[in-house]
């Protein structure tokens, strides 16, 4: 691709992110309630957490439930947003009218994706830092040295909770209706990964489910990075399996999402709510 077809794709990606930016921010009473659900949500884990005393399990976590949970519920922020963000905007593209129209430009389907994901991954980001905030205010401690350690894996964690997004997407066009791999995704975040518990509580004929869970590698490893200050030795074993799941799944996402596009517009009920 040149330099100036990449302008060119670029201007069009946030093209898209403006506008639903305009939208957004039309609707500021809803950001704040945002910001307060997850500032009270922290509070929760926080109470909760004083009824966690240092237990056994948590011992590779030097213990501290507080911390691990919400390094659990900062995931699952990531998790709804990735999972989720692709299908609701085919879906409010479908409802106004305007997916045909969308999808039928010469802009490519990546850069469509790309910019409808721009201004959910702000919104996200707000309520992570209000996580984050309200958590330190709180007495939560992290390594600071392993926050460079833990980005990586967080946005490859991103990234594979995206594959499964741009799939689920894809169904909303084919179908009109149901969201099945962000139901089924963010569950198993929730439960089978361990982001309000860990893994080590489940029967043992459980838990090598979780290790199918992409999540899994995702917390594991920003667990250790932020939680025990460990190395890039061992974090780089979950952030090898991440890649491979995003090099994996991404390619796969986008080319069923564009199957799906042309089957529906050789259907005629691609503009179709």
């Amino acid at each position: 691709m040149s330099a100036s077809e990449q302008s060119s794709s670029a201007a069009r990606m946030f093209a898209v992110a403006r506008r639903d930016a305009a939208v957004l921010l039309s609707y500021q009473f809803a950001l704040l309630v945002r910001v307060l659900q997850a500032v009270v949500f922290v509070v929760t884990l926080y109470f909760i957490s004083r009824l966690v005393q240092r237990p056994a399990v948590l011992g590779p976590y030097q213990g501290r439930y507080f911390e691990f949970a919400l390094v659990g519920a900062i995931l699952v922020s990531f998790a709804t947003l990735g999972l989720g963000s692709f299908s609701q905007a085919i879906s409010e593209e479908q409802r106004v009218g305007t997916l045909e129209m969308l999808l039928g430009s010469p802009t490519r389907l990546a850069v469509v994706l790309a910019g409808a994901f721009v201004v959910p991954l702000a919104l996200t980001g707000l309520e992570v830092v209000a996580y984050g905030i309200a958590g330190v205010l709180l007495g939560a401690h992290f390594s600071l040295s392993g926050v460079l350690l833990a980005l990586p894996v967080l946005a490859l964690t991103i990234a594979t909770f995206c594959a499964m997004g741009i799939l689920s997407a894809g169904f909303i066009v084919l179908t009109k209706r149901g969201d099945p791999f962000a139901l089924i995704g963010t569950q198993a975040t929730t439960l089978l990964a361990g982001s309000l518990f860990p893994v080590a509580v489940f029967p043992g004929w459980l838990q090598p489910l979780s290790k199918a869970v992409p999540a899994y590698y995702g917390l594991h490893g920003i667990r250790a990075a932020l939680l025990t200050g460990a190395g890039l030795r061992v974090v780089a074993g979950d952030a090898a399996v991440l890649a491979a799941f995003a090099v994996a799944l991404l390619p796969l996402s986008i080319a069923f999402f564009a199957w799906c596009v042309r089957v529906s517009r050789n259907a005629g009920t691609l503009g179709t709510y």
